[in-house]
């Protein structure tokens, strides 16, 4: 006979409460209910647990290592069930993240922060990716949430907008044109560039807004990666137009002003549309990372005065 798990209760309940009666008031059941589920207990081990002496059950010192076995395998099913309690509450688990190297330096590290300061049991892991590599380790499994520029549509992606973000025009430090406050796409022609390849499409939108003024700027520097753009600004290589996220992460090494025309970077947040293996977590944190990001780029705004 094998061991069952309602024997193993009352055999626990017996060797706490000391007697029968009181292991039934424990377990609430009667008497013959506790001495037929000890007894079948006693029937699935090989040892002996007990003695009977005076018609009182004395566990053997056996029974005492058994107990000590059963407590412990007690405890765990207590850590399990207050797991699967944090699990249901959302306070405990882990979200794997792929973001655009640009959005990890700031933007998503101040919603992150706020997240994980309110759910300490929970870990986050952040991935640089391009929107196209967020897509493919979306539709792999590899990741739960992606945030991206312009990601691009498929039918097994869910996308939620997050913010329409105005691009900037930063510049190196004493550069002349900081003098103004806003930069027009007319006060780039000839200018030295930094421009940022078409792996997200803001390519096509600062180049239309410099044919609208009829503006060449004079490139120097391509790079997919917003953060390599503003280090070359700040390095004195020239001027550029990239998301005031980033910029913002740069302003003490360059200056930031507002551009025209508007040139607006798309934030979206991914996940698979259809996804029963995507944990109530990580909805979790896609629905507040839906709220956070258009109150972070108010406040940005605001702040860097670009509204």
């Amino acid at each position: 006979m094998s061991l069952n798990f309602r024997s193993i209760e009352a055999f626990k309940a017996l060797m706490e409460a000391g007697t029968v009666s009181k292991a039934a008031d424990r377990m609430l059941i009667t008497q013959p209910a506790v001495s037929k589920l000890i007894s079948a207990f006693e029937a699935s081990v090989p040892i002996p647990v007990f003695t009977r002496e005076g018609g009182r059950l004395v566990p053997t010192p056996e029974a005492r290592l058994i107990y000590a076995e059963v407590d412990r395998m007690f405890s765990g099913i207590s850590e399990l069930e207050r797991f699967a309690h944090k699990l249901a509450d959302k306070t405990s688990g882990h979200v794997s993240i792929g973001v655009l190297p640009a959005l990890s330096i700031g933007a998503v590290q101040e919603f992150v922060s706020g997240f994980l300061e309110e759910r300490p049991d929970v870990q986050i892991s952040l991935h640089t990716r391009t929107s196209m590599q967020s897509t493919e380790q979306l539709l792999l499994r590899k990741i739960d949430v992606a945030i991206a520029v312009n990601p691009p549509s498929t039918p097994e992606i869910d996308l939620r907008h997050l913010v329409d973000a105005k691009g900037v025009c930063i510049l190196p430090i004493g550069h002349p044109l900081a003098e103004k406050e806003v930069i027009e796409a007319k006060d780039l022609h000839l200018q030295d560039f930094i421009s940022l390849t078409n792996l997200d499409g803001s390519l096509q939108r600062v180049e239309a807004s410099f044919m609208k003024d009829r503006a060449t700027p004079h490139v120097r520097i391509e790079t997919p990666v917003t953060a390599t753009a503003c280090a070359c600004v700040a390095a004195g290589m020239g001027i550029s137009i990239v998301d005031p996220f980033v910029a913002d992460a740069f302003s003490h090494r360059l200056q930031i002003r507002r551009y025209e025309p508007d040139v607006y970077f798309s934030i979206f947040s991914c996940m698979l549309s259809n996804a029963t293996s995507i944990t109530q977590l990580a909805h979790l944190f896609q629905d507040e990372l839906h709220d956070h990001f258009p109150k972070q780029y108010g406040r940005l705004t605001d702040r860097l005065q670009i509204s």
